[in-house]
């Protein structure tokens, strides 16, 4: 009796991957088709992350002039800046304020920023109840990722948070390798050549028979030996029962059991 023992699916798994070799080909895809691909280069910010400096919170801006001011303290309100407005049509100086959502660009002019929940608010005036230091709540340019920084090296299998990153600093599309395809074929006596075609015949009224004549129901097996295979068949089963063949012995010439198997339900 043979020792050889059946593989695990991780025994074969290890085994099929260390015989895969990898093609060097590569495409260049959509960001949007690149979830679960592996990157064939090293990919580095083309922009800066923030891309410029933006408001952390809904807050007040607080100029040079004032950052150092002991609370509280009132400030006239001369505007206010939503995201995706541009901030160079609106400074202040000192004495001023404007109101700043998140994520708003920062003009050139705050040095820092109160959240609103530290203001006291009236028409036209702005009560700085808390004090804000230089810098605060002020996302500078570049603080997450400065330009040409790199982003994933390559190798790395992208995922969602790859993807957006590698949108946040300016890409649209990048170079993965090719997929690599792996074909199983099963040895043994159930190989047969890629040419042969395999075809469920029709059972008559009178039973199916094999290419080289008919076949007698023996034992869980057919035979190719009598005529009377179509009543045999016939008698034992009911007409909506099917004939199929699986390769290995048998008394058919062309090399097929013949076998019968219920339909599908």
């Amino acid at each position: 009796m043979s020792d050889r023992r059946l593989l695990s699916v991780s025994e074969a798994t290890e085994i099929v991957l260390g015989r895969v070799r990898r093609s060097p080909a590569t495409e260049f895809v959509p960001l949007s088709k690149a979830s679960g691909r592996v990157l064939a280069t090293d990919m580095f910010a083309k922009t800066a992350h923030p891309p410029f400096d933006r408001s952390a919170v809904d807050g007040y801006g607080i100029g040079e002039d004032d950052i150092h001011r002991p609370a509280p303290y009132a400030l006239r309100m001369i505007g206010k800046i939503s995201a995706g407005d541009d901030p160079s049509t609106m400074q202040i100086s000192g004495g001023t304020t404007i109101r700043l959502a998140t994520g708003a660009a920062v003009p050139s002019s705050i040095a820092g920023i109160v959240m609103e929940e530290h203001c006291s608010l009236d028409d036209v005036t702005t009560t700085i109840l808390q004090g804000a230091s230089p810098s605060e709540n002020i996302r500078r340019r570049g603080e997450d990722v400065s330009s040409d920084a790199i982003i994933a090296q390559r190798g790395t299998t992208l995922d969602a948070r790859h993807i957006a990153m590698l949108a946040a600093v300016g890409h649209c599309r990048v170079t993965v390798m090719n997929k690599t395809r792996i074909s199983i074929a099963a040895g043994g006596s159930g190989t047969v050549r890629p040419d042969h075609h395999f075809r469920r015949r029709r059972r008559e009224r009178n039973g199916s028979s094999c290419q080289s004549g008919t076949a007698r129901w023996r034992n869980g097996r057919a035979s190719s030996h009598s005529s009377e295979t179509g009543k045999t068949v016939a008698g034992r089963y009911h007409r909506k029962h099917s004939l199929s063949r699986a390769s290995g012995k048998s008394g058919c010439s062309n090399g097929h059991r013949v076998a019968l198997r219920p339909p599908a339900d």
